[in-house]
């Protein structure tokens, strides 16, 4: 039970020595079911009976507490609206390009239920955004009256295809929404 419980804490921990440091504390999910067991036999000890009783008031209270600020304050990005906006605001004729964040294009595309939707231009996942990336986008720009830019919502007021983007077409709107937002370009006359 205490190797099923340390394994997945103790792993990545010793791993990240000789390899990239890996560690998340998603990976350690898989120890729950011995830490609850480990738990469980801990408080099954306890005397007299209204102390068990009281700690498990107790873990039952914050579990619930927790669970109940998790679905009224959770801030997820409103994929549907976003979407819904696209969905809305363009057409087959329009260019749709994503940050270095592909997670974005797949709820889009889940989310979407246009028959023409836009060109899209997703770059590989990287951290880096390189010369031959900007290149990639401009590229793709160039061909296009309209240009909308998807990005994840940071408190920075530039970003590389923004400034890109800026030579060619004209900023039209900004549209913000919970950790995302969209650009729309219009190319120069």
């Amino acid at each position: 039970l205490l190797l099923c419980l340390s394994m997945p804490i103790l792993s990545p921990f010793l791993l990240s020595f000789v390899l990239p440091p890996l560690y998340n504390d998603r990976y350690t999910i898989i120890g729950l079911f011995a830490f609850t067991l480990l738990v469980a036999s801990g408080i099954g000890n306890l005397r007299p009976v209204a102390l068990r009783l009281l700690i498990i008031a107790v873990l039952v209270a914050f579990s619930l507490s927790n669970a109940v600020r998790l679905y009224h304050s959770a801030h997820h990005t409103p994929w549907r609206e976003v979407a819904r906006y696209i969905d809305q605001h363009t057409g087959p004729e329009d260019l749709l390009i994503f940050d270095k964040n592909n997670i974005f294009e797949l709820c889009i595309k889940y989310y979407s239920t246009s028959t023409r939707p836009p060109s899209v231009v997703t770059p590989p996942v990287t951290e880096l955004i390189d010369e031959q990336l900007l290149k990639q986008w401009s590229t793709a720009a160039r061909d296009h009256q309209r240009v909308w830019v998807v990005l994840r919502n940071k408190p920075e007021a530039s970003h590389p295809i923004l400034d890109l983007l800026g030579a060619t077409h004209a900023p039209v709107s900004t549209v913000q929404f919970l950790h995302a937002r969209l650009y729309l370009f219009q190319l120069r006359d």
